[in-house]
């Protein structure tokens, strides 16, 4: 079970940065002011950390990018099921547990205190994933972009598999 919610949190991470932060570059190449888009962005640029989590709240979900990266996590169950040696169920369950749905953008609080970092890299991006002693936060730096994420409650006794994307 351990290997394949590593995988597939491996897919889930990976995929939700890569699209995620592709639609923030597509939508911050539009440069109509009157696009509400734009004023989003304009709000991450100049606004408060929470402000800035909010507006890339909304672009991650306006993009449908969670439905996206649920729906990898679901097509790959088989492939997860045939790497690990686990049945597909176990592996359905392991991928229902990372709560794609309820992450979230979020400022990094102060107090957070690293645990490790690993290199990652899904289709073509690299990327950095930071883990805090906290499992409720993980952070994902790429294109000299830092987004923060609000971990599930659900989720959260998976994360530390993470590592083996490394």
């Amino acid at each position: 079970m351990n290997k394949a919610l590593a995988a597939g949190g491996a897919v889930a991470v990976a995929a939700c940065i890569a699209l995620g932060l592709g639609a923030q570059g597509t939508a911050q190449a539009n440069s109509d002011p009157s696009s509400p888009v734009t004023g989003l962005i304009q709000s991450v640029k100049t606004g408060t950390a929470d402000l800035q989590a909010e507006a890339l709240n909304q672009l991650i979900d306006a993009s449908g990018v969670k439905g996206k990266v649920q729906s990898a996590l679901n097509a790959n169950v088989a492939r997860i099921a045939q790497r690990t040696g686990l049945p597909e169920s176990t592996v359905r369950e392991g991928v229902a547990a990372f709560d794609i749905q309820d992450w979230q953008a979020v400022a990094l609080p102060a107090s957070a205190q690293t645990e490790c970092t690993y290199p990652v890299s899904y289709d073509g991006v690299d990327a950095t994933v930071t883990l805090y002693s906290d499992p409720s936060y993980l952070s994902v730096s790429t294109m000299g972009q830092q987004v923060t994420l609000k971990v599930p409650e659900s989720a959260q006794p998976y994360v530390g598999y993470l590592g083996y994307l490394a």
